[in-house]
């Protein structure tokens, strides 16, 4: 017996790895006619945001780039500031620092919280299906 995963499978066909794509070469069109080929550089990163916007199902790039505090972190992540911390010390969550303060990239933040969830469902799944080999799902635990 297993649970359901829950898959996004929509984009998965997509070759959109911006770090796989060399030589390619991205030309604007208008509706009017106009056409321009964009920059390498700028092919890059809108290659890197296209990327972002299929894997995360999210549609604004806004949050690409976003830096955050420990705490707006820490309130994302649903523990405390020091968690936090102890998460970056630990080389968990890369941060840096702005002066004396530690900021993230929001982006990493939110990688992180995949990846432990993630995590957490293989190691539910686990012991779902041990009980489960055990006989012991549908047992009565009353004395």
């Amino acid at each position: 017996m297993k649970r359901k995963q829950k898959s996004n499978q929509k984009n998965k066909d997509l070759p959109l790895d911006s770090t796989k794509i060399t030589g390619c070469q991205l030309i604007l069109e208008t509706a009017d006619g106009f056409s321009a080929e964009l920059p390498h550089h700028l092919n890059t990163k809108l290659l890197a945001y296209l990327s972002h916007i299929l894997d995360s199902g999210n549609e604004t790039v806004d949050t690409i780039d976003k830096v955050i505090s420990t705490q707006e972190a820490a309130d994302y992540l649903s523990v405390s500031r020091q968690h936090v911390v102890d998460l970056m010390d630990d080389g968990k969550i890369p941060a840096f620092k702005v002066g004396s303060h530690r900021r993230l990239y929001y982006q990493n933040v939110v990688l992180f919280a995949k990846n432990r969830d993630s995590a957490r469902r293989d190691s539910l799944d686990r012991l779902f299906d041990s009980v489960a080999e055990a006989g012991l799902y549908d047992a009565s635990y009353k004395s």
